[in-house]
């Protein structure tokens, strides 16, 4: 298995080729601007931007075992924009749907405002910022709420199920770190023995690798990154350096 001062590395060096990507290749030439770029866009960025704090947390790994429990949240958050963003990429041939799945993700903000809505004045002013979203002065009915698993089920492509069914099961690990329970004191203690440690790790990088290729097939896939390009290249190589056994 990777040492963890090189997986931090790796995970650095990965997130210094994206970011040349997001300014290159998207920013400077407004490919954010219009859906579904500009939802892919605000995933990435926000990856990149967790993945490069993570770095720092896994290259200490080996030495500071409690880094785990920080780098389990963090990994948490991406591995459910992973499921997000293959939720969007499975309908990349039927851009109603595709559309229609973006909606989902988006409105859900306007829906938690709305439900915490102190007063009318403030659901007047909900209404008026975000029109799309209401009918009559209601939260519009056939906007169906979407969670994780309803992602899952409605994926069509049997490779991209595949990998968000792994995406699912390790965010639903890293989750016990976070929500109280039963098993909250073994995770946060296994770690400081050896064999707990290296199991630890093992769903860390699983969960790295698999964020990794999320990205460099969404890189390919909303703004046409080449196969040769030396930039994708090198997410990919990086993604293969990093060793689970």
């Amino acid at each position: 298995m990777t040492k963890s001062e090189e997986a931090g590395d790796i995970l650095y060096s990965f997130t210094h080729h994206l970011t040349n990507i997001i300014e290159n290749d998207i920013l400077d030439k407004g490919h954010y601007l219009l859906e579904p770029q500009r939802f892919y866009y605000t995933v990435v960025f926000k990856l990149r931007n967790i993945l490069d704090a993570a770095s720092f947390l896994i290259k200490n790994l080996d030495d500071k075992p409690h880094y785990h429990d920080s780098t389990f949240l963090l990994l948490r958050t991406c591995l459910f924009d992973t499921v997000n963003l293959y939720y969007i990429m499975d309908q990349e041939a039927n851009v109603s749907i595709q559309n229609d799945r973006i909606n989902r993700i988006m409105f859900d903000h306007v829906k938690s405002i709305w439900v915490c809505a102190q007063d009318d004045d403030e659901r007047r002013l909900i209404i008026e910022k975000f029109p799309q979203c209401f009918t009559n002065g209601k939260f519009r009915k056939d906007i169906v709420k979407v969670s994780i698993i309803s992602m899952y089920k409605e994926i069509t492509g049997l490779s991209l199920k595949k990998e968000v069914k792994i995406a699912i099961d390790l965010y639903n690990i890293f989750s016990k770190v976070e929500h109280n329970g039963i098993l909250s004191f073994n995770l946060l203690h296994a770690h400081y023995e050896n064999k707990g440690a290296m199991s630890a790790k093992y769903k860390v990088y699983l969960a790295i690798k698999k964020i990794m290729m999320a990205i460099a097939l969404l890189v390919r896939h909303a703004w046409n990154i080449s196969g040769e390009d030396k930039r994708f290249l090198e997410l990919i190589r990086l993604n293969n350096k990093l060793l689970l056994d």
